[in-house]
């Protein structure tokens, strides 16, 4: 079965400081056709969700859309030419490629996991998924016109959701991935700390009341009923369940994205309940309400989310 993915953007007022209604890009960015004949390419492509990232460092976000099928069958990547049109990556299917494999890519295949600068080059490093139990962390040692990504092993690669974020505020980045019901989190000071969760959750690391301190997004995810949680940080590592007082049913669906959406410079959420995607705006305190038909444009996609465990979703500038 073919899956469908969609782009919109949010049209802004000229004093930009209310939205729009979001409306669909898909075909006009160029995503439409490069998925379509990426697809006739490998017809085994298994499409398993997308990340908006700076491949080539330009400083403007590129596509990866992922792939769960193996490496037999590549992702699909292609760069922002700065105006929102997309243009595919050839991934260079001469060489050998998955969790064994030392060849470098011009683009990591598979599922990312984690995008980050582990070693402040200035350049994104990204933790990928071949498959189930097939991770490889990839050091980006790209240049100008020359894109190369080579694996490397200095993180555990097979954790299914990470983040980097510093949630203890010392200054130091620290390392969080799924640990069963819990989040493991491998701090900047070497210590290490477990934080009570959801199955195979990881969390989306945001300060959601102005505090200054990272709070936690946790979906529950895998093979599992649908749950979501909102833990608030105190500051001291210690993290309490607040979603019902923050305006969200705990069982009503989960967090796939956060995004400052309204531009009141408070972050919101991007939420699958069923088979909808819905928006729940920040009135800046941490406290969240619906707001109803934010997305427009679903209903002319065929294939709706039909499980809200899986995939992801962002908010951000395509430049269109």
């Amino acid at each position: 079965m073919k899956l469908r993915i969609g782009i919109f953007i949010v049209a802004m007022t000229a004093a930009g400081v209310r939205a729009a209604p979001f409306t669909d890009v898909t075909a006009e960015s160029g995503v439409a056709q490069l998925v379509a004949k990426h697809y006739e390419q490998f017809p085994k492509w298994w499409l398993s969700g997308l990340t908006l990232l700076d491949i080539d460092g330009d400083g403007f976000l590129d596509l990866h859309i992922a792939n769960h099928s193996g490496p037999a069958t590549p992702a699909l990547a292609a760069l922002n030419d700065g105006k929102g049109h997309f243009t595919a990556i050839d991934p260079v299917m001469t060489i050998p490629r998955g969790p064994r494999q030392k060849g470098d890519l011009p683009y990591p295949g598979g599922e990312i996991r984690l995008a980050c600068d582990l070693n402040e080059d200035g350049k994104l490093d990204l933790l990928c998924s071949w498959h189930d139990n097939g991770g490889v962390l990839y050091i980006n040692e790209s240049k100008r016109r020359e894109l190369v990504f080579k694996p490397s092993d200095l993180l555990d690669p097979f954790s299914r959701a990470t983040a980097i974020a510093d949630i203890d505020s010392d200054g130091r980045a620290d390392y969080l991935a799924d640990d069963r019901s819990f989040i493991r989190a491998i701090l900047g000071n070497s210590k290490t700390a477990s934080i009570p969760a959801l199955k195979e959750s990881c969390a989306i690391p945001v300060d959601v009341d102005g505090d200054g301190k990272l709070d936690l997004l946790v979906s529950q995810r895998g093979y599992n009923p649908t749950r979501r949680l909102i833990l608030h940080n105190d500051g001291q590592m210690r993290f309490s369940d607040i979603t019902k007082s923050a305006g969200l049913d705990a069982d009503g669906g989960s967090i796939h994205g956060v995004g400052d959406v309204n531009h009141d410079g408070s972050i919101d959420l991007i939420c699958i309940e069923g088979t909808s995607v819905e928006i729940y705006l920040n009135d800046g305190k941490g406290h969240f309400t619906r707001k109803a038909d934010a997305i427009r444009g679903m209903e002319r996609i065929e294939n709706k989310p039909h499980s809200t465990n899986w995939g992801g979703a962002v908010v951000t500038d395509a430049g269109v």
